[in-house]
């Protein structure tokens, strides 16, 4: 039996009260994704700082691959997938691409900023934020950086 078959079977249930329970687990729900999601965002920031201080505060570092690497491989045991040494080079782009914190959107998850980190003009980086943030589909703008 599923729960179509339990719901229309069941004449006690009072529609109307199922829905705003419905709801409201929805909605919570949705709350902590987005706390979550936000809390990560800012935490891969965080370490992209980091990092970049750590390597001298430069856009490109050319000491560091070995070092990356020696963390990644500490923090994916710990932590496990998801610090390989790619996604700590995508944390520093993210930090040096963005580096006032406040002005992250809480609306934008880690691939809407990867996405728009493959952005060289701010300008044009600003306006697929914009975008992203009122569509929440960065995965489908199509972009044109010409």
């Amino acid at each position: 039996m599923n729960k179509s078959e339990i719901i229309e079977n069941n004449e006690l249930v009072d529609m109307k009260m199922y829905n705003e329970i419905k709801t409201l687990i929805e909605d919570s729900r949705n709350k902590v994704y987005s706390y979550v999601n936000a809390t990560m965002v800012r935490t891969y920031w965080a370490i992209g700082k980091i990092i970049v201080e750590y390597q001298g505060g430069n856009e490109t570092a050319k000491y560091g691959d070995e070092t990356l690497k020696q963390v990644s491989k500490m923090l994916t045991e710990e932590y496990g997938k998801g610090y390989d040494t790619s996604n700590l080079r995508y944390m520093r782009k993210f930090y040096l691409t963005f580096q006032n914190c406040d002005a992250l959107s809480h609306n934008l998850t880690w691939t809407h900023y990867r996405f728009l980190m493959r952005i060289p003009k701010k300008e044009v980086r600003d306006f697929y934020i914009k975008e992203c943030i009122e569509n929440l589909k960065g995965k489908g703008i199509d972009i044109n950086v010409e």
